[in-house]
Order: structure tokens, then sequence, then C-alpha cells
């Protein structure tokens, strides 16, 4: 496990990370037992895991931890007295030469990797992601090369239920087929992938050959690899991680329900 050598700054955002230093790299890590709990750790950790295993491109993370070793000093004013933020966290590597994407189709036309929307679109759907945003699409300048580099970051907010997800209410999601909701489309839509439609580079035969590969990738086994990786301090209840796999697993099982979804929002095929 990585040990965080020293804390930079805290972050102004919903789950108040902080970067960091870990391994002579700028990281971004959330800690345990923060305001959403730990739920969050976990939605991160499994969202990097199957987006690796997608080849969908997410910058390097996992596991750290905080300990007394740990120099806070830059950011002790920021932490509150009564907050503990020692312990296992999630890490995300920062991306430099970075910014946020831009609704803009020359931006677009320069993005090497642009095709890889059909994933991320798909990816969006199986974990349930209805908070897309250009925030959390990062375009990576890539000096040598001369191109735009698309990557994905923050999932800790998914699963249709954000960090509240538990068993019960996993299999409620099931029994409702929140897999036919729109919910993802409406949000989303505008704000990424619209353009992406426009251009003609997010499409039906993409995405039919993409829902083909999730399909082959995203097995039981798979599932139960990345979650006997959960800390063990992560995690409050088994259940609710069997409920997990069962979840992802029969949104998966209807991925082609929401190819078509993806496609009929935006005028069909």
């Amino acid at each position: 496990m990585y040990h965080v050598t020293k804390l930079l700054r805290r972050l102004e955002a919903a789950t108040q990370p902080f970067e960091g230093v870990l391994n002579n790299k700028n990281v971004f890590i959330k800690t345990p037992n923060g305001t959403w709990g730990n739920k969050v750790l976990i939605n991160e950790f499994v969202c990097l895991k199957l987006a690796e295993s997608l080849n969908i491109p997410i910058p390097n993370g996992g596991i750290c931890i905080i300990d007394e070793n740990t120099d806070i000093n830059e950011v002790v004013d920021y932490i509150d007295y009564s907050e503990e933020i020692t312990g296992v966290c999630f890490f995300s590597e920062r991306l430099e030469k970075s910014l946020p994407i831009v609704n803009s189709l020359s931006v677009l036309s320069n993005i090497e990797n642009k095709s890889d929307i059909n994933k991320i679109a798909l990816f969006d759907h199986i974990i349930y992601n209805e908070d897309r945003h250009q925030g959390n699409i990062l375009l990576q300048h890539s000096v040598s090369m001369g191109h735009l580099l698309m990557y994905v970051i923050d999932h800790s907010h998914v699963f249709n239920l954000k960090h509240s997800w538990n068993a019960e209410k996993l299999e409620k999601l099931i029994f409702e087929e929140d897999f036919k909701d729109i919910t993802i489309m409406k949000l989303n839509n505008d704000e990424l992938y619209k353009n992406f439609f426009d251009s003609n580079v997010l499409n039906a035969n993409s995405l039919n050959e993409q829902s083909n590969l999730f399909k082959e990738i995203i097995t039981e086994d798979l599932l139960d690899n990345i979650l006997k990786d959960i800390p063990k301090e992560w995690i409050s209840n088994e259940e609710d991680l069997k409920a997990l796999k069962k979840y992802i697993l029969y949104r998966v099982d209807n991925i082609e329900y929401m190819v078509q979804l993806i496609l009929d929002y935006n005028g069909g095929v």
C-alpha cells in the first residue's frame, strides 16, 4: 500500500479531497469516514478497476494510507478538530497539463481518443453515473504528439443512489428495472454527449461494438476479483457488496436496452 508523504492543500469539492504527494507524484486523495461515508471510496475503487478493465482512459489510482508520518502542516488549518483523516484512503494521480473539456467542435476534432466517448457513455450507464459533465472529463495536452487525450475522473457518486446504496436498496432498483431510466441522458447529454453525437463520433455501430465487449469483460469473476481487493476498513456489510455485484451484472445484462436508450434520446439510429 502506498504511503502519503505530504498533504499540500484541501480542495473545494463535495468529498473534500486533498492534494498530496505519494511515491514522488502529486495525487488527489479521498479520506475515510468523511461526510459522505466510505461508500464514496468503494465507488471510486470499483469504478477505477472497471474502467481499467474496459480500457477506458482514467488516471492511475488505488489505495494509500495517511498516518502519523504524513506531513500535514500545510493543511492543518483546513482539518476540523473533530475530523479524523488518517487511515486507508483512495487516490488518483493528478494529470499534468490538463483542463476540463469544453463544448467545442474544434476542440473535439483535436482529441486523439475521441471515439472512447462510446465506452464512456456506456460506462456511465453501467455504473449509473448521472453526473458526467465537463468538469470530470479532462483533456491532457501531449506536447510530443501534438494532440489532446481525454480522461474520465470522479466516480464518488454512482450506482444510482450515490453514497447511500445498500443491499436492500439495490435489490429494489433491480426490481424496479432502473436500467430503463432516462435520467442519465437527461443530465449528461447536453452537458457532454451531444457534441459527440452531432459529430457522429458517438454512434450506433460503435456503441453496439462496445456493448459486446462490455458483456465479455464484465463478468462475475472480474467483479469478484475487484470486490475482494476493497479494503476491509471501508466495508460495513459484506451483503452490500454482494448486492452491488448483482446490480452491476443486472445492468450489463440489459446493456442492449441502454444502447437503444442512448440512441433514441438523440433521435434514433
